[in-house]
């Protein structure tokens, strides 16, 4: 009873909220700019069989796109009304005979007799909540061009005369049913109903507020709400079954509550970071490049990005970073080849590869709290560790860059190290007498192999992690604890070798060895021969830290591994793991400053941070005369990152300009301090 009143309650907040939004709701503009503007993802999101923007022959500024015989501006959940619509129509060619276009709005249809150049033309369209403006024209070619053409467009602007409170139909039906799956997933997670009645009350107010905000967008993502939330609801049944299972494999339990806690935030983060992707006017940087690049596997070109000779290789090291004669360092392919799955699905390929991506990333919040528990702290730690890496400003950054490798690489290093860590009681046989598990060794072969093949930077990272914890075994004369860990390492590395990387390895020796060899005793140079100083890219950080939102989880990382040293030891596997963990971040910073590393070696330590900001809170809570002012502090603390995180999200989920390129709380306070088109500090 009480879920279906709280249900009714939900939909009438949904039917009042959205009357309320369509009180004030935005009109839609949409114009015509060049690939520098970021209005172009916007305007985009609306047309359909338009040509690509061009310029007027003796202009550089892109203004107008030719139409095709049948071109359309959709604009779904606009609202009910009259619509005062604004279009700029042309027809330059032939000279002389100027063409006759329809224009269809709603349930008016207007001839127009278009001239030589630009004019805007009026009408008023009424509109039952979805408004599609039609442009239909005879295409024909004309010169040398081959495509169809129809005629010149130069945007459209549709603003609201009338307004009727109704909200669309197809709108309050996507809305609620999202809404209502959303509500039955807090549920199933063990909400309360009253619990899960507010956090759906949110997605309410968000979705008034986008109404009122921009309304064209909201009605685009309306169905790719529905699609988020079903997706939701079987993720989180398959995780409420897979993951205690899992958990109790290695060794470890968690309490109910605990449970609810950590699956309702792996939830709600992956709905925030879905969301944002999903937005029709993200810009999301990299994805396009990516994809095309999936694209390449599918139509059977797969050779380009195989080949150790292709440019594929070379095209993500700019000349400007790396010089003319640039190292040959293996770009894998694999991602691209594991995403073509994705064309099974009727929509986009990045829709489906940014949603997989944002799933992968709050999955690492249960490795992260599976480890914290592994090591013997409570179920809250596991949350505060979980809760850390979740709100971290530099996870939402890199979903906004699109670079879906990386965080797929990521994902496949921490599996690795979650396993080495959760099986060190089955996989090392410490002399005790007990065998290990050739199952858990053949897990933990099977995806080093595939952290290996999935990113080459992350291959790079996690091999030596590994190794390292190894040489220290066999240093400390535990031989039966390093062999299993060796043994693992060299078969995923052979067989790593021989699936893809062994054509690289006579290039490599021939010209990338050589090369950093050659930069590495070159004093004050990149590698691109760029001068450089240590005291500079030391510096760099005091702001690309504060970008990255990583100051508190650093510091209190380093506490809570230090923490970690005197409660485990150096010599325990956990502490191996993390000085490893630790040592190979460090070592790659100190490579950046002659190899643009892109801080990979930062985003890869971030799950390093949370592990340790768990260990460091836990001690500072335990004591009660420290807890009554570390409390506060580190409330404030989380506070103020997530909402630096949640800042960045809504920055680039509402699109911004170059001049607006703001990342943190901070740098937009101190925005005259920084220079607008970089973000970076002046001076």
């Amino acid at each position: 009873m009480a879920d279906l009143l709280a249900l009714l309650c939900m939909l009438a907040a949904l039917l009042a909220g959205l009357m309320l939004a369509y009180t004030r709701p935005s009109g839609l503009s949409v114009g015509v700019v060049g690939l520098d503007d970021y209005r172009r993802i916007h305007y985009r999101a609306h047309l359909r069989d338009f040509h690509e923007p061009e310029a007027i022959a003796g202009q550089t500024r892109v203004s107008y796109r030719w139409t095709r015989d049948r071109s359309t501006i959709v604009a779904p959940g606009l609202g009910r009304g009259l619509w005062q619509t604004d279009l700029a129509l042309a027809s330059p060619v032939p000279a002389g005979q100027p063409k006759q276009a329809l224009v269809r709005a709603g349930q008016i249809a207007l001839p127009i007799q278009l001239q030589a150049s630009l004019r805007h033309y009026h009408l008023l369209a009424p509109s039952h909540g979805d408004l599609n403006v039609v442009i239909e024209s005879v295409a024909a070619h004309y010169g040398s061009d081959p495509r169809p053409l129809g005629v010149m467009f130069g945007g459209v602007q549709l603003q609201p005369v009338a307004r009727v409170l109704l909200p669309p139909w197809r709108l309050l039906a996507h809305a609620a049913l999202a809404l209502g799956l959303m509500f039955a997933t807090l549920r199933l997670l063990g909400l309360r109903p009253w619990v899960a009645l507010a956090l759906s009350l949110i997605g309410v107010a968000l979705l008034a507020l986008g109404i009122v905000r921009a309304s064209g967008p909201v009605g685009l993502i309306s169905l790719r709400l529905v699609a988020l939330s079903s997706t939701g609801l079987l993720g989180m049944l398959a995780l409420r079954w897979a993951l205690p299972r899992l958990f109790r494999l290695g060794g470890v339990e968690l309490q109910p509550q605990a449970w609810t806690v950590l699956l309702v935030l792996i939830y709600l983060s992956f709905l925030v970071r879905a969301v944002g992707l999903l937005w029709p006017y993200f810009l999301s940087v990299d994805i396009e490049w990516h994809m095309e690049k999936t694209q390449r596997v599918l139509s059977g070109r797969i050779r380009e990005l195989w080949d150790a000779t292709s440019p594929f290789h070379q095209s993500v090291m700019p000349e400007d970073e790396w010089g003319s004669n640039r190292p040959v360092i293996p770009y894998s392919p694999f991602y691209h080849i594991f995403s073509a799955i994705w064309a099974i699905f009727p929509w986009p390929l990045r829709l489906s590869a940014e949603t997989y991506s944002a799933a992968l990333d709050v999955l690492r919040a249960a490795m992260i709290a599976f480890v914290i528990r592994k090591i013997g702290l409570p179920d809250r730690a596991a949350l505060v560790g979980a809760l850390t890496y979740l709100i971290l400003p530099a996870t939402f950054l890199l979903h906004a860059w699109g670079n879906t490798p990386t965080t797929n690489g990521m994902w496949w290093s921490l599996l690795a190290i979650t396993l080495l860590l959760g099986a060190g009681d089955r996989l090392l046989a410490s002399g005790d007498g007990r065998a290990w598990s050739w199952w858990w060794w053949a897990c933990l072969t099977a995806v080093l192999t595939a952290t290996l093949l999935f990113y080459a930077v992350t291959a790079v990272f996690t091999g030596l992690l590994f190794a390292g914890v190894a040489l220290a075994l066999l240093l400390t004369r535990r031989w039966r604890a390093a062999w299993p860990i060796l043994l693992s390492l060299a078969t995923a590395t052979l067989l790593s070798l021989a699936i893809y990387y062994w054509q690289f390895v006579p290039l490599i020796i021939e010209r990338t060895l050589p090369r950093l060899t050659e930069t590495a005793v070159t004093p004050g140079r990149t590698i691109g021969g760029q001068e450089v100083s240590f005291a500079r890219y030391a510096a760099s950080y005091l702001w690309l830290l504060d970008i990255y939102g990583l100051y508190l989880p650093l510091l209190l990382g380093c506490l809570g591994y230090g923490l970690a040293l005197r409660r485990y030891g150096l010599s325990s596997l956990f502490g191996l793991t993390m000085s490893a963990w630790g040592t190979v971040a460090l070592l790659f910073w100190l490579v950046g400053l002659k190899v643009s590393m892109v801080d990979k070696q930062l985003f890869w330590l971030m799950p390093w941070m949370a592990i340790g900001t768990a260990i460091a809170v836990e001690r500072l809570v335990a004591r009660r005369a420290v807890a009554r002012w570390a409390v506060p502090l580190l409330l404030l603390g989380a506070l103020y990152t997530g909402s630096d995180a949640l800042y960045l999200w809504q920055h680039r989920v509402g699109g911004y300009g170059i001049g607006e390129g703001f990342t943190s709380w901070y740098q937009l306070l101190c925005r005259q301090r920084y220079d607008k088109a970089t973000c970076l500090p002046l001076g």
